[in-house]
């Protein structure tokens, strides 16, 4: 899925854009466009993992990183959920 130019997203966007796009098509989740909130998700990933390890002068311990990863996608899962939004 990841094309080349300066459009392409990374991988670990682009391969975020497909799940996203399943869940919305199946009703799951209410994703207006796909790629924008992968590129969101990714962006908190590794915001959050930055500033936990001081910009990358300390080493971020696994503990830290699973936290950061569970808690972004529980922010994205229920803010993304069809009875989040507002009617």
């Amino acid at each position: 899925m990841n094309s080349t130019g300066p459009s392409a997203m990374p991988p670990s966007i682009d391969e975020t854009v497909v799940p996203l796009r399943r869940r919305s098509e199946r009703g799951e989740l209410d994703v207006e466009d796909p790629a924008t909130s992968a590129r969101q998700f990714v962006s908190l990933l590794v915001q959050q993992g930055m500033h936990a390890s001081t910009y990358g002068t300390i080493p971020l311990r696994a503990a830290d990183a699973e936290t950061i990863c569970t808690e972004a996608a529980h922010l994205v899962v229920h803010g993304s959920r069809p009875d989040a939004k507002p009617s």
